[in-house]
């Protein structure tokens, strides 16, 4: 067996093209979003910042008498942001009748409006068979 072609690492650095799916009928919008692996360099850096943040804020709150958490909003940002770090861009886009370009703020924008995107970016995202070809 020639375990090079099973380099998870080396597959994580490429991206994966998606057909999104309409969040009721599931049939393909024409819409394809690229989205990065969840273990590529530039998602786990994103995540290990998180993390960061997180222990800070767990320290914090150990230590306080009034500790801070995260309201349902805070949660709902965070959520967005893993998709945004995730996605690598996008084609046949549009909102109100226009093309939209792909960019953070758009993408922001559509994903908030469109919750249920988040779900298939992750799910694409983390599919490990979307990046190691059999």
């Amino acid at each position: 067996m020639d375990f090079s072609k099973l380099d998870t690492v080396k597959a994580a650095e490429t991206t994966h093209k998606f057909a999104v799916l309409h969040p009721v009928t599931g049939e393909e919008t024409g819409a394809l979003i690229d989205v990065y692996s969840a273990e590529s360099n530039h998602v786990r850096h994103y995540a290990s910042t998180v993390l960061r943040k997180l222990q800070k804020q767990e320290f914090d709150n150990n230590r306080s008498r009034k500790p801070k958490f995260k309201d349902l909003d805070e949660l709902q940002e965070d959520a967005i942001e893993a998709c945004i770090v995730r996605t690598a861009g996008w084609q046949n886009v549009q909102w109100d009748g226009k093309e939209l370009e792909f960019n953070e703020d758009n993408a922001r924008k559509l994903l908030t409006a469109c919750p249920w995107l988040r779900e298939q970016v992750i799910e694409h995202s983390d599919n490990l068979a979307n990046f190691l070809k059999a």
